[in-house]
C-alpha cells in the first residue's frame, strides 16, 4: 500500500520496453544502411520526447514544491504556529509479530485519527515511514501540547484490528513552535519538533514532547 512506485511517465528509464516487438517473419531482415539509420531516428526522437516530458513533469513538481515552501515560510514570518511530529512507537514490531499487511493498517489508522482529530486550518501529512506530521496555524505551544496528548490518548484507546489479531499503536509527539517569526525558517521549526520527538522516545515513549525544553511533557498512561 505505502510501496514507493516509479516516478514520471510510465515506462520512462526503460523505453526500449515500450517499442512493439518485431513479428517473428521479421526477425532476420537485414536492414539496409539508410533503413537502419531511419529507424535510430525513430528511436532517438522518442527517447527524446521521453526525456523532454519527464524534465517537464519534474520542473513542476518542484516549482509546486517551492510555492508551497514559500508559503510556509510567509506563515513562520507573520504567525504564531506549532508543528506536531507524531512518530508510531516500535512499529518494526507490528510487521514483525503481525505481518506488513497488518503494519501497513497501522499507518491507515494512525493517519484517519489524526485526520479526524485536526481542525479545518490544520494540515496533516505523512512525513514519510511510520512519521506523520501536524501543521497548526495559530497555534500555542500549550495549545498544541493539549492536541498532541488527545491524539495520544485516543490512539492508547483504540486498537488496531484486521479481524483476526489487534494491538494498539502507542505514539510519541514533538511539539515545535513559532511565535511571532522567531522560528527563522521551516527546517528550524522541523528540527524543534524532531529534537522534542526524539526527547518523548528518551523519555519511555508515549509522551508528547516540547522543544526548547528537550522534556516530555505528559507522561504515559
Amino acid at each position: 500500500m505505502w510501496a514507493n512506485r516509479a516516478r514520471g511517465i510510465p515506462g520512462a528509464g526503460r523505453a526500449s520496453c515500450l517499442l512493439p516487438a518485431a513479428p517473428p517473419r521479421f526477425a532476420r531482415k537485414s536492414f539496409h544502411a539508410p533503413e537502419r539509420n531511419g529507424i535510430a531516428a525513430s528511436v532517438g526522437a522518442f527517447l527524446a520526447l521521453l526525456a523532454s516530458e519527464r524534465n517537464r513533469q519534474q520542473t513542476a513538481l518542484e516549482q509546486q514544491a517551492a510555492e508551497r515552501f514559500g508559503a510556509l515560510q510567509k506563515v513562520i514570518n507573520e504567525d504564531l504556529l506549532a508543528l506536531a511530529m507524531v512518530d508510531v512507537d516500535r512499529f518494526k514490531s507490528f510487521n514483525d509479530a503481525h505481518g506488513h499487511a497488518f503494519g501497513d493498517r497501522v499507518l491507515v489508522e494512525v493517519a484517519k485519527h489524526l485526520a479526524a482529530e485536526a481542525r479545518q486550518t490544520d494540515v496533516v501529512a505523512r512525513l514519510g515511514g511510520d512519521e506523520f506530521v501536524i501543521l497548526m496555524p495559530e497555534t500555542l505551544a500549550d495549545e498544541a501540547v493539549r492536541a498532541a496528548e488527545r491524539i495520544r490518548q485516543i490512539l492508547s484507546r483504540h486498537p488496531v484490528s484486521d479481524g483476526e489479531q489487534s494491538a494498539l499503536a502507542r505514539v510519541s509527539v514533538g511539539i515545535g513552535t513559532v511565535e511571532n517569526g522567531k522560528a527563522g525558517t521551516p527546517e528550524s521549526l522541523l528540527k524543534q519538533a524532531d529534537d522534542a520527538m526524539y526527547a518523548a522516545k528518551e523519555g519511555g515513549r508515549n509522551r508528547v514532547g516540547l522543544a526548547p525544553s528537550k522534556k516530555a511533557v505528559s507522561p504515559a498512561q
